[in-house]
């Protein structure tokens, strides 16, 4: 379904954007805090974009919760990400970067909408500058 490009455009786009997201909410939301200017790896950001992709175009299809509970993809990932606007919003402090893991799923819900689904087609300049900027990438 993807090519390598794609992949990893998703891959590093994500990792990008999980890391912009993870240093402004740092920035904005702990802003006593000495280590917030340290950035985020984003691999995390990036799986939880694949995954979100994934359950997007599947949404049908089994995802074993703790390797016991079927459950489908689009309720797991659903669930896990509303679990991190959670943790986001009540700022619990953790190992678990939730700011990274909610710009992925943006990310990939954005990549979604405008390369796999085609909402992008209509004329207006977001969509025709992500379509130039993915163009490069189609193979």
């Amino acid at each position: 379904m993807l090519g390598i490009g794609q992949f990893l455009l998703i891959y590093f786009g994500s990792a990008l954007t999980a890391s912009l997201v993870h240093l402004s909410y740092n920035y904005f939301y702990h802003p006593r805090n000495p280590k917030r200017y340290i950035g985020s790896l984003g691999a995390s950001g990036s799986l939880m974009a694949l995954t979100t992709i994934y359950a997007l175009t599947f949404p049908s299809s089994t995802f074993l919760i703790f390797f016991l509970i079927p459950a489908p993809a689009i309720m797991v990932v659903g669930l896990y990400a509303f679990y991190d606007i959670y943790r986001a919003a009540s700022r619990s402090i953790g190992n678990t970067d939730s700011a990274s893991h909610i710009g992925g799923s943006l990310f990939g819900l954005i990549y979604y909408w405008y390369k796999i689904r085609g909402g992008g087609r209509r004329n207006n300049n977001a969509a025709i500058i992500l379509r130039r900027f993915f163009k490069f990438w189609k193979r």
